[in-house]
């Protein structure tokens, strides 16, 4: 050994960095109900969390509410649009949430307990897993958001409505009004046919009602929201987003007509995309239609999401709103609804670039909103919206029940590629280098490459001695 030391040692450092690179790798962990303080909650409902290699000091937080359909939780997170979560999760240090309802269909967004602030549902076992996540991790209890699509958006909106104070933002897909769920609602299925296919219609200010009622005493601030939605839609069909539009305009104060429409582009589609400004010159609500597509449309979009969250850069700093609205406050009391002002947050801070449409290559101040900009309609009203009227079919009962193990299915061929293109992140293009090695971890290859390289020079150094003595015999 002592004629070839430097070989050896090239082989050791290999092997340890190698080993140390798998030992280190966040993965997915199942946390204990006893853990996370599970109390007076469904036994159903059980707690996934992500924690990265590289969290923050004072992490953001980020729960993913999952879709319908008996699928478990680590295998809905390695999903391919769903991982981006993680993807992200490690190169800017926030923590996932990802609950899981285990032996049900669908979480509950529609029974009196979910609809109940700590009522005993769905919805308060989650807020105990934010809580405990806070809690164990310093978690930056500023920066709180939720996120999902169909069910999981139904979800979204049920939690933003229930615990308002909870949340910085909440981002729903192909889902539906907080409340809308409660109609007809099948709790063995966790399922609301009329819901499902468009036919629960109210006014702006009944669905902004139904959201105070929940909280009636609260004056803060309201969850930022974004909403997205294909005119094609025959599971939870189109005119849920009309619909969830009134909702959450009226209780920030907005009327139905947006300050802007535009066209919105990302790596994967080109959408509608309209947006409320408040006074601060931010959008805090931005609706994106998507013409024609089905339940899964083009994407999950979760670069745009993450980006309208501030998500999309290393943690450390500010909710962008709170980074470009400094002094904006409450102003009255939030629970008189109203069509101007009631509800919004006085004038503070600076307006940035109205950008929010680029996707997933948006910069926190991205998200801030001008006045302007397009020909202004009327929130839902985009062509396609009769897609959602008429007659319950037998697809607007549920399309079976809401299964939709498929949707996220369908999307992962689909995006493979183009969810590569999109986060510009080598680590995700791994086809493309020649290495056979896992890409979940960034830094794999490259030890993998060193351990192989190490195993390279030992062979040669071998070879070389052999020879030396071949010739001397």
């Amino acid at each position: 050994m002592g004629r070839f030391p430097h070989v050896y040692l090239v082989v050791a450092s290999s092997l340890a960095l190698f080993a140390s690179t798998t030992a280190e790798a966040a993965q997915l962990e199942y946390v204990d109900p006893a853990t996370w303080g599970a109390s007076g909650v469904p036994n159903w409902v059980n707690m996934y969390i992500y924690v990265p290699d590289n969290v923050a000091p004072n992490p953001p937080i980020l729960l993913v509410a999952q879709s319908c359909g008996d699928r478990s939780a680590p295998d809905f997170f390695a999903d391919q649009n769903v991982s981006t979560t993680r993807t992200r999760a490690d190169q800017n240090g926030y923590i996932v949430i990802l609950p899981e309802h285990t032996g049900r269909n669908c979480f509950d967004s529609g029974s009196t307990e979910s609809l109940t602030r700590d009522g005993g549902g769905d919805t308060h076992a989650f807020k105990q897993m934010i809580d405990y996540t806070l809690a164990t991790y310093n978690g930056d209890a500023e920066r709180v958001y939720i996120a999902g699509g169909s069910g999981g958006g139904m979800m979204t909106q049920a939690m933003l409505a229930v615990y308002p104070d909870v949340f910085k933002g909440g981002a729903s897909r192909a889902g539906a009004p907080a409340g809308c769920w409660a109609e007809s609602y099948d709790a063995s299925m966790q399922w609301s046919g009329p819901c499902a296919g468009g036919n629960v219609t109210k006014t702006a200010q009944e669905w902004g009602d139904l959201v105070r009622s929940k909280n009636p005493n609260y004056t803060g601030p309201h969850p930022r929201v974004m909403l997205f939605h294909a005119s094609g839609d025959p599971t939870i069909r189109y005119n849920n987003m009309g619909e969830s539009i009134k909702e959450w305009t009226n209780v920030w104060g907005f009327s139905e007509t947006p300050s802007s429409s535009e066209s919105g582009m990302t790596p994967m589609a080109t959408y509608n995309v309209e947006k409320w400004v408040d006074d601060c010159g931010y959008a805090v609500i931005e609706a994106w239609h998507y013409e024609g597509g089905d339940h899964s449309f083009p994407s999950y979009e979760w670069d745009t999401m993450l980006a309208f969250f501030g998500l999309n850069v290393p943690a450390g700093g500010l909710d962008p709103y709170d980074e470009a609205c400094p002094d904006a406050g409450t102003t009255g009391d939030d629970d008189s609804g109203g069509d101007t002002d009631s509800g919004g947050t006085t004038t503070g801070g600076t307006t940035g670039d109205d950008g929010g449409a680029t996707g997933g290559t948006t910069s926190p101040s991205d998200s801030t909103g001008t006045t302007g900009g397009g020909t202004s309609t009327t929130g839902g009203s985009t062509s396609g919206a009769s897609a959602g009227d008429g007659t319950t079919s037998s697809a607007d009962e549920g399309g079976g029940n809401g299964s939709e193990d498929e949707e996220v299915e369908d999307e992962e061929d689909e995006n493979d590629e183009e969810s590569s293109e999109a986060s510009g992140d080598p680590s995700e293009s791994a086809s493309t280098s020649g290495c056979a090695c896992s890409v979940d971890d960034d830094g794999a290859p490259m030890h993998a490459a060193a351990f192989a390289f190490g195993l390279f020079a030992l062979g040669a150094a071998r070879r070389r001695r052999g020879a030396k003595r071949s010739r001397r015999a």
